[in-house]
């Protein structure tokens, strides 16, 4: 009974962080929304409020977005293609959406008896996202505001509202990073990513414009930029550097 009783309660903690994962670093909508096919293209899905995923910008005024979600086999056509009227929900039981039309997700990730958890990609209207919930116009306050010497504590409760996560570097580095989707590969890449060496701000790689006065800013090429602290000897400069390298060929 014991062990059963165990059991449940890791199967339930499990289910717990993962659900508290599947959000962590991502937007959301304030209200109920469309999902669309193509850039003004058609409703395939519709969002209910505070329905969280990830983004991509396509252009001014539109964002590409995944989507994942659980859907009951009993709603799909041979596990493959997801029924019009089909519920989507999240690993909790909350209905995140519901299909306008019948379509086929972009890939399955896992499944059970009963359901199958799915990858959903989409184009979404800027205008759909909740403002607070985009870690750049965040970041951005925070860096306004600060001296040149932020310390790691000026971040932390962004940092952990936004879920990143964190990785213990050599020699006294530590960094922080969230990531994007990659369409082309359906994988994930460096969406931001934040660099201390002994607690102090050293270095912001970002692929969307973040606001920033007291540090330094340049262009890296075709999608990263590089917010960094200018203080810092060539060694450090290097440092963050085959840090950030690590993280790209790892994401």
């Amino acid at each position: 009974m014991l062990n059963s009783r165990n059991s449940y309660y890791s199967f339930f903690l499990f289910f717990a962080l993962f659900f508290y994962l599947q959000k962590a670093n991502a937007e959301r909508n304030p209200g109920h929304c469309s999902l669309k096919d193509a850039v003004n293209g058609r409703n395939f899905l519709e969002l209910n409020p505070n329905t969280y995923f990830e983004s991509v910008d396509v252009n001014a005024s539109w964002v590409r977005v995944a989507v994942k979600a659980w859907v009951d086999k009993a709603n799909m056509y041979e596990d493959v293609q997801i029924y019009r009227n089909a519920r989507l929900r999240d690993s909790a039981g909350k209905v995140l959406a519901i299909a306008s039309i019948d379509f086929t997700p972009t890939k399955s990730i896992s499944e059970n008896d009963s359901q199958v958890y799915m990858m959903i990609y989409g184009y979404l209207e800027k205008d759909c996202i909740d403002l607070q919930s985009i870690p750049e116009l965040e970041l951005s306050k925070i860096l306004l505001q600060i001296q040149k010497n932020a310390k790691i504590d000026t971040f932390q409760v962004f940092l952990n509202r936004f879920g990143f996560k964190n990785f213990y570097e050599e020699n006294d580095y530590v960094s922080y990073l969230i990531t994007e989707p990659d369409f082309i590969s359906q994988s994930e890449t460096p969406r931001i990513l934040m660099v201390f060496f002994k607690s102090e701000l050293i270095a912001i790689f970002h692929t969307r414009s973040i606001k920033v006065e007291i540090y330094d800013s340049i262009e890296m090429g075709k999608q990263y930029k590089l917010i960094f602290n200018s203080k810092f000897t060539e060694h450090t400069k290097n440092q963050m550097l085959k840090i950030f390298r690590s993280k790209v060929e790892k994401y």
